[in-house]
């Protein structure tokens, strides 16, 4: 395959890479579709996804190395994330705690889902640190010298790829939870392993933002 559709393979390749570690998004997805099912779990990988999209754009542009080079706005996206990360935790470890069986998720909860998604991987420096990485190698090997409407294809096909890796995992977990239905001390585990790792995740961010790690 050689062309622009090797181009597209590349994108969508890169997307699912970036996507496939577990981190504090990749166990938001699988907490959210093991309690209230696909849907809601894939929208915080859209809003990952949108991210990933973004970034990748900026690197293109020549912009995002930029802000690797403001101390202050790395430590304010840490600061901001922790924040974030630990109002989670918190709702994650309170469920456990009380043990019960998770509600059906409303509109508004689905509409906040994607703005996790998104919220927490814009305030995730790691998340432009692995863009500059990535990102920047596929940049300068395959988009330099394509016109911008080929480069915006790809950029569209990086975001398949990861939103593609997200509906997988949200599927899965959708499904499982589907099988769990009704089991209070499941959905327990879930939110006290859930609440644990994003504590970790949390502090973690905080380090970082104290220059500590």
């Amino acid at each position: 395959m050689t062309g622009y559709p090797a181009l597209l393979l590349a994108g969508f390749g890169l997307g699912v890479s970036v996507a496939a570690p577990i981190g504090p998004i990749g166990t938001l997805v699988i907490r959210e579709g093991l309690e209230r099912g696909t849907v809601p779990a894939l929208l915080i990988g859209l809003g990952a996804a949108t991210v990933d999209f973004i970034y990748l754009a900026l690197v293109y542009a020549g912009i995002a190395p930029l802000l690797v080079r403001l101390p202050v706005l790395m430590t304010l996206c840490y600061t901001g994330g922790a924040l974030l990360l630990g109002q989670m935790a918190w709702g994650a470890l309170r469920r456990a705690w009380s043990g019960a069986l998770p509600a059906p998720a409303t509109g508004r909860q689905t509409r906040n889902n994607f703005l996790h998604g998104f919220g927490l991987t814009l305030l995730n420096p790691g998340t432009i640190v692995s863009w500059l990485g990535l990102g920047g190698a596929f940049a300068g090997a395959y988009l330099t010298r394509t016109s911008i409407p080929v480069a915006a294809g790809v950029l569209v096909a990086v975001f398949a790829g990861s939103a593609a890796w997200f509906l997988t995992l949200a599927g899965v977990t959708g499904g499982v939870g589907r099988l769990a239905a009704g089991r209070a001390w499941v959905f327990r585990m879930v939110n006290l392993l859930a609440g644990l790792a994003l504590s970790t995740y949390t502090g973690f961010f905080l380090l970082k933002a104290l220059g500590r790690a």
